[in-house]
């Protein structure tokens, strides 16, 4: 069997089992099998092994289960860099990059160098901008002690463990006497999916992703409100609090943040014309 002929008959068995997949999906599984870049097997006709195929059948069988590519090969493009992923950590999104160039241009406009992550995750966010931004520093928290580990993965391989400091904390166990202050910047990507909707979502995700990572309580909206509350405290004057947000909280947000001195200065739609990404200032005290 060809290389066509087994990922046109792996599709088909796909489609027929009712999952969403691509033809890219699975040269993507193909070529983690054959250790080759996926662009170069469609049109590619050499014959594969019964150990090849045999390996490849058995990563499609976990796609049939609806486990996403990334989490089956363990990896992820994002932004520019491919971050190591597992069923610890949220899966990145392309719509997040937007918060990394929102980011991006901000430091450049204001030569910001501390940057504090709530909610680290995988470390995309922050280990991106600390990869581009050379003269920056960051902190990230994170609850959880194996999410802590990928992050700490990601970036050896991406080459900032110098300028990253990791920690295990909770926000809401938080206070402005237990973490540093004076932050230039804050970003966060923090769960905002409704508690009731959780069990509604696709299954690539409530099934493959933390809970913990997607589910922002009854009103989708507790931390944010946790987070502006310690932005208001940690941030300098002037300094930036950059949120990813769900589809119709923008104003929700908003309001949260100006109960806590905070000032809206920026939203930002992704490729679906949808609300973002969302940018406070914090007020000066004087």
């Amino acid at each position: 069997m060809d290389i066509r002929e087994i990922l046109t008959e792996q599709l088909n068995m796909l489609k027929e089992k009712g999952v969403a997949s691509s033809i890219f999906e699975l040269r993507m599984l193909l070529g983690y099998v054959l250790q080759k870049s996926p662009s170069m097997l469609w049109f590619n006709d050499e014959t594969l092994t019964e150990e090849q195929i045999n390996k490849f059948k058995d990563l499609v069988k976990m796609r049939a289960r609806h486990c996403p590519v990334d989490k089956i090969i363990g990896t992820k493009g994002f932004y520019k860099y491919d971050f190591v992923v597992n069923q610890d950590v949220l899966s990145p999104r392309a719509d997040s990059e937007i918060l990394v160039e929102e980011v991006l241009k901000l430091i450049c406009h204001n030569n910001y160098q501390k940057i504090l992550e709530f909610g680290v995750g995988s470390g995309c966010l922050i280990i991106s901008i600390l990869a581009e931004a050379k003269n920056c520093h960051g902190i990230g928290i994170d609850i959880s002690d194996k999410a802590l580990n990928i992050a700490k993965l990601n970036a050896k391989n991406i080459g900032v463990t110098d300028r990253l400091n990791l920690f295990r904390k909770s926000w809401f166990d938080i206070d402005n006497t237990n973490i540093e202050h004076d932050f230039d910047m804050i970003i966060s990507n923090p769960p905002y999916i409704q508690s009731d909707e959780i069990a509604s979502l696709q299954d690539e995700v409530k099934n493959f992703d933390p809970i913990i990572a997607l589910d922002g309580g009854q009103d989708g909206l507790r931390d944010y409100r946790q987070i502006c509350k310690l932005a208001s405290k940690l941030l300098k004057p002037h300094g930036a609090l950059l949120f990813e947000i769900g589809e119709g909280q923008a104003e929700d947000v908003k309001q949260i943040a100006k109960e806590n001195n905070l000032i809206w200065h920026k939203t930002v739609k992704d490729l679906n014309n949808i609300n973002r990404c969302i940018i406070f200032e914090k007020r000066d005290c004087n």
